[in-house]
């Protein structure tokens, strides 16, 4: 997934699925503060895009801009959205999201 953004500074991935669950890195799971450590995703910008490959079964995005020196629940969404499937509804596609408009690659 490529994400075109004018962000300075550290930002990080969250993945989430159709049910509202948070990919620890390995599966989706509910919520819990205390596992968000395992939440994040880390990505880096260059040239003003992150470059991302979404987990099986991903439905929605947060991009974040980290503010201290590790992830943490109060970290600005800069970006969210859906990430579109396509036609044959495969995952893992690369899109790119520019804006407000959504682009599969």
């Amino acid at each position: 997934m490529n994400i075109s953004t004018n962000i300075t500074g550290t930002v990080y991935l969250i993945w989430l699925n159709s049910s509202g669950q948070f990919y620890n890195g390995s599966t989706f799971e509910n919520y819990s503060a205390g596992n968000y450590s395992t939440y994040d995703v880390a990505v880096t910008a260059s040239g003003g895009r992150v470059t991302a490959t979404p987990p099986t079964d991903a439905s929605d995005y947060q991009l974040r801009l980290q503010a201290g020196g590790s992830p943490a629940t109060t970290d600005a969404i800069v970006d969210a959205g859906p990430i579109p499937v396509t036609s044959s509804g495969s995952s893992g596609d690369t899109i790119t999201i520019d804006g407000d408009s959504v682009e599969i690659n």
